[in-house]
């Protein structure tokens, strides 16, 4: 099972969270993406809790009506694991390494980093390039899962008649989603700074994007309450300013995920932090078939960042 994307066949990008199971399938034509088909299905109210991992068989039962609703004939799957399942390490590693004698190294450092049985986790990599510190070496960028963790997500869209093909990091997607996002960005998100905001049920994640790329991310729990949630963003900002010399407050916020208010949310932030914030859109500059239009994916846009972060694995 693959922690990090690989090129493939069309993939449905296929999101669990504890509320719900939402899907979406991209195509492209004549260089812009399309919403092929959407569906999005609530989780039982018994089955709602985003710190334990879905029932596969709960889950599987959504997933089927959801590719039905959805219409869609794509049968293969990327999953999201999320930020509390994986680890991510980047490690120095000789050039020379083949990739045999790599991934033996790399099995080794894994050891160093977990505290499971090797035969325990399921790893992957993927070569950086050259270090900036050391040219006779090169930086790798190391997942590692809880094995049992990621085949409980594959056993769900498994049982619902699916491929699970890829399963990726939820911080991995979300990431890639965000150049779906450029056309809310000031500059299109060259040389500047945007902060992202994912909300899930219970938690959100908090991420800064430099030229795109995640310089910064942070988990933190969730209020109900607007105004307390405004200040939790407020200090999850003032974490990122002190991390590290020479973070600069960000441009802007997008606001994305799943709460009810996010309008409101994206309000009270704009007053608590005086940082220009709205809602993020990825479908803003897709075209979108008729079927996903039927099934709401436009009103479900700000809360399809993993969604689309996973289906875009088809393009890489």
């Amino acid at each position: 099972m693959f922690l990090l994307a690989r090129r493939c066949r069309p993939v449905l990008g296929l999101d669990m969270t504890g509320s719900s199971i939402r899907l979406i399938e991209l195509a492209t034509r004549r260089g812009q993406y399309c919403v092929e088909a959407f569906a999005a299905e609530p989780m039982p109210q018994s089955a709602r809790n985003e710190n334990t991992l879905p029932d596969p068989d709960v889950a599987a039962a959504i997933i089927r009506r959801a590719v039905r609703r959805a219409g869609t004939h794509c049968r293969h799957v990327a999953l999201a694991i999320g930020r509390e399942g994986g680890i991510t390490k980047v490690i120095q590693m000789p050039r020379t390494l083949d990739a045999h004698s790599l991934e033996q190294q790399l099995q080794l450092q894994l050891e160093q980093l977990t505290p499971f049985p090797p035969e325990e986790v399921s790893f992957d990599f993927e070569v950086l390039g050259p270090s900036l510190n050391d040219p006779s070496t090169n930086d790798v960028l190391l997942v590692a899962s809880r094995t049992d963790y990621v085949e409980c997500y594959a056993a769900a869209a498994v049982r619902a008649g699916l491929t699970a093909h890829i399963a990726d990091l939820k911080p991995f997607a979300q990431e890639s989603a965000c150049r779906l996002l450029t056309h809310q960005m000031p500059d299109g998100g060259v040389d500047r700074t945007i902060a992202v905001i994912d909300f899930g049920l219970t938690s959100a994640t908090f991420s800064v994007l430099r030229n795109l790329e995640v310089i910064h991310a942070r988990d933190f729990a969730l209020s109900p309450i607007v105004d307390e949630t405004a200040q939790q963003v407020s200090r999850s900002l003032q974490f990122y300013l002190a991390s590290a010399r020479g973070h600069e407050r960000p441009d802007q916020i997008l606001v994305c995920g799943e709460r009810s208010d996010l309008e409101s949310v994206s309000q009270a932030i704009q007053h608590q932090l005086s940082i220009p914030a709205q809602l993020g859109d990825p479908l803003g500059q897709m075209r979108i078939s008729a079927n996903a239009q039927a099934n709401g994916v436009e009103h479900e846009a700000a809360a399809l960042l993993t969604a689309c972060g996973l289906a875009l694995r088809s393009f890489d």
